[in-house]
């Protein structure tokens, strides 16, 4: 029996071929690690919020009790800096701990723009989940149309105004009797929670399960001050139009704040940082960049 010898030597235009596309593959393997690494860390701070939550449930509060959620919470930060400042005090259920988780999320955002939201946040990442799984079980999602979505992205400014002046005014806070994030939070343990912000966390749910990360689109008021910070941040994400092959694998990643990677040189205030396009861009053409 012959052999070919000539028909098993691989040209070297084949060889440079099969090269790039072993290094395109063990980059993308590598970029997935992003994914990975962002799961964990959002799965710590959920677990870590569900620890404090039950424990302060059983234990109580009080000097000898646990914090409540609202204590590491960074909006509650914002809430009673008024208060704070001008007379020494706190918003009851705040504590110092709120002032510096906001400070911390400020510097965060000054550099890596809505970070907290995409990587830290319990309740975002939850909503995400949600989406994630309802994409699987309805494939057909809920496209709102561009005009009505871009009113509806101004609403999480208006509550954020409104909570701060109610606030202010009543010196208490007034976002609590709304919050969904707290409600969820509390297992079914809803004696002291408000009809209203039960209401408003069964319809965040479903929602999310339709439209990805709904509430963090549209209502969330600690998502406003990260998208007025997105603005200014270091770290934003681009998209080099010389290097993109148009093949949209950035938009196929399913966006939780709904962008079109692929027609944008650079993302909005909306991005929250979360690099699902970055990890999804095989000619990575999709940076991370100052």
């Amino acid at each position: 029996m012959s052999v070919d010898v000539d028909s098993m030597t691989v040209s070297p235009a084949r060889e440079a071929v099969a090269k790039k596309d072993k290094s395109s593959l063990v980059s993308y393997a590598k970029k997935r690690k992003l994914s990975l690494l962002r799961l964990g860390i959002q799965l710590a701070f959920v677990a870590f919020i569900a620890y404090v939550s039950i424990r302060h449930m059983v234990i109580g509060g009080g000097p000898t009790g646990s914090p409540s959620l609202h204590a590491y919470c960074p909006f509650g930060g914002l809430e009673t800096l008024y208060k704070t400042v001008t007379t020494g005090a706190f918003v009851k259920k705040l504590r110092p701990s709120n002032l510096a988780l906001f400070g911390s999320m400020v510097m965060l955002g000054v550099f890596a723009g809505r970070g907290f939201c995409g990587w830290i946040c319990p309740f975002g990442s939850v909503t995400e989940w949600l989406g994630a799984l309802g994409r699987k079980a309805f494939p057909n999602r809920i496209v709102v149309p561009p005009g009505l979505d871009r009113a509806l992205r101004s609403v999480k400014y208006i509550v954020l105004a409104l909570v701060l002046v109610g606030t202010y005014y009543t010196g208490r806070m007034v976002f609590a009797d709304y919050d969904p994030y707290p409600v969820l939070f509390h297992f079914g343990v809803w004696a002291e929670i408000s009809s209203a912000a039960i209401i408003i966390l069964a319809i965040t749910l479903v929602s999310s399960i339709f439209i990805d990360r709904a509430w963090c689109r549209y209502a969330c008021p600690l998502g406003a001050i990260g998208a007025i910070l997105n603005k200014m941040s270091f770290l934003k994400v681009k998209r080099d139009v010389s290097a993109c092959k148009s093949c949209r694998s950035c938009s196929q990643t399913s966006c939780p704040m709904g962008l079109q990677v692929s027609q944008m040189e650079q993302t909005n205030a909306e991005c929250i940082r979360c690099l699902r396009c970055v990890d999804g861009c095989r000619p990575e053409s999709v940076k991370v960049a100052s």
